[in-house]
């Protein structure tokens, strides 16, 4: 069991900076090390609605880019929406644990009939990559190939109050040094 507890450095824009920072700095990741990002239920006015993320990584000159989607799908209208898209790139150069902090704001992407939909929303986003090392002696890596990516956001609604916080873990394998293509996808 691992716990990273993340904390957020700098301005960010309007007065729920602290608040986000001490949300940020408390949310870790959870017990269970997957390559998916389990889907999050939520109830909302129209109904049961259900968020997921989906991964892809591709090469880029001498990073690796992360492409995060996140959907939020209606199985009454069979509707899916992606909410957020953000890249995130990482060295391939890594010799010590690599941290990258993005502000990326909330969007909705219509699926059909391609509507945009800007909400006044700016989340930050917290991205961290680390290996992981055995519990009896932290010198000893469990898989030299293995490789964690954390993904930790908060979202700020226009008023600086906190509106949502979402975190998700991304198993990147030997692929990734080795200049490889991979995809992670959420369960459908």
């Amino acid at each position: 069991i691992m716990s990273l507890l993340v904390s957020v450095y700098g301005s960010i824009p309007g007065s729920g900076v602290d608040s986000m920072n001490e949300l940020l700095r408390i949310m870790s990741i959870s017990h269970q090390v997957v390559d998916r990002h389990e889907a999050v239920y939520e109830h909302s006015d129209r109904g049961r609605s259900r968020k997921s993320t989906e991964c892809r990584v591709r090469t880029e000159h001498d990073q690796c880019i992360l492409r995060q989607l996140g959907h939020s799908i209606d199985p009454s209208r069979h509707r899916a929406t992606v909410r957020s898209m953000s890249d995130i790139g990482i060295s391939k150069h890594y010799r010590t644990m690599l941290a990258a902090v993005e502000y990326v704001p909330v969007y909705q992407i219509r699926l059909r009939g391609i509507v945009y939909s800007f909400k006044d929303h700016q989340s930050v986003q917290v991205a961290q990559l680390f290996k992981v090392t055995s519990i009896e002696d932290p010198g000893i890596l469990v898989d030299p190939n293995l490789w964690l990516l954390e993904i930790s956001t908060a979202v700020s609604n226009v008023d600086g109050e906190l509106a949502n916080a979402e975190q998700s873990v991304v198993q990147l394998s030997k692929t990734l040094s080795d200049s490889t293509d991979a995809e992670f996808y959420t369960t459908p």
